[in-house]
């Protein structure tokens, strides 16, 4: 039988949480078990839950209270005390469509993925449609090995169904930090990061989820308006792409460390992973080279350098010329750019 728990962090979210309960009574392959981990509320989230959990077709564990985790860190407790052989993570505030469980989990087994993932319906906060979360998805699909970089596509955790081994790949002490803001790397961005570098990925081109987007989300969506779009277009953020830099490093030696593990599927796969890092490193530094090259040669060579890596790495479009390439070019070996 499909085994799967879901895995559920809370905080104070009494104003929609009853809605995505709901969902899961609703699913078509009802989850093994749910298992909370709260942090912290001070509104009635655990007593909503105790009570939900009185009547549930499956059966429900609330963790402990302890101290403040934040976001990320409820979300690993949380999974790490699921014992189904898939886990999904979900927030407290979306509303799941029946097929999401049995669609997820499905694909996992006929694709022998390591996580699957779909899209999802963008709502206000009553639930009416606002568009759609893509996240990459372009079709349903399987993603081989290293096929995506997951700095250039989605990892939202709502949309997710993976293989629970990925929590002991590596201590998630050792996750390194989120490139746009000062903090280690989110509990879905991790949990890609590996499955994407380790095994396969599944897409799902279906919106199996309703995602909430409100004034109390703890992660949203922003569309980015007229005016950023050309700065982003007129402007190199070199900080950024040194963070970047730093984010491939650290995980290239984590894929480094692993090839010396006891589990010889993990280790295998781990090769492969550490390379194409340390590819992608270079790959940045040589971007990063086309702006602070001191002369219009210099900039050339390190632009014909990136483009090989580009070429390179199947994530990146293989002899393909894209925007990014075009952008060096113009404003980098050329000089018209402005750096920040």
């Amino acid at each position: 039988m499909d085994s799967v728990s879901i895995a559920l962090a809370t905080y104070n979210g009494t104003r929609f949480l009853r809605e995505q309960l709901a969902s899961y009574e609703n699913q078509e392959l009802l989850p093994t078990e749910l298992v909370v981990s709260d942090d912290g509320s001070d509104d009635d989230t655990v007593g909503m839950i105790s009570n939900f959990a009185k009547s549930a077709p499956f059966p429900v564990r609330i963790l402990p209270r302890q101290g403040r985790l934040g976001f990320a860190d409820n979300f690993f407790r949380a999974a790490r005390a699921c014992t189904s052989e898939f886990v999904a993570f979900s927030d407290q505030d979306d509303v799941w469509l029946p097929r999401k469980l049995e669609e997820g989990v499905r694909r996992l087994k006929q694709d022998k993925s390591l996580l699957s993932m779909h899209t999802s319906t963008l709502t206000d906060a009553s639930l009416a449609p606002k568009g759609l979360l893509r996240q990459g998805i372009r079709s349903s699909r399987v993603l081989e090995p290293l096929q995506l970089d997951p700095y250039f596509t989605g990892g939202w955790g709502n949309t997710m169904v993976f293989n629970r081994n990925l929590l002991d790949v590596a201590p998630t002490a050792c996750r390194p930090r989120e490139i746009e803001v000062d903090r280690p790397l989110l509990h879905d961005r991790w949990i890609h990061t590996l499955a994407a570098a380790l095994g396969r990925v599944s897409h799902i081109d279906d919106p199996l989820c309703m995602y909430r987007q409100h004034t109390t989300n703890a992660i949203g969506l922003a569309k980015r308006g007229l005016a950023e779009h050309m700065r982003a277009l007129s402007s190199v953020p070199l900080v950024l792409h040194r963070r970047r830099v730093e984010f491939y490093q650290a995980m290239e030696l984590i894929f480094d460390d692993l090839q010396s593990s006891p589990n010889t599927v993990w280790a295998k796969a781990a090769a492969p992973a550490a390379k194409r890092y340390r590819e992608r490193s270079m790959q940045l530094e040589a971007r990063i080279g086309i702006y602070t090259g001191a002369t219009i040669s210099d900039r050339l060579d390190e632009f014909w350098k990136a483009s090989h890596l580009h070429d390179a790495d199947p994530a990146l479009g293989r002899g393909s010329t894209t925007l990014s390439q075009m952008k060096d070019l113009i404003l980098g070996v050329c000089g018209f750019g402005r750096v920040v």
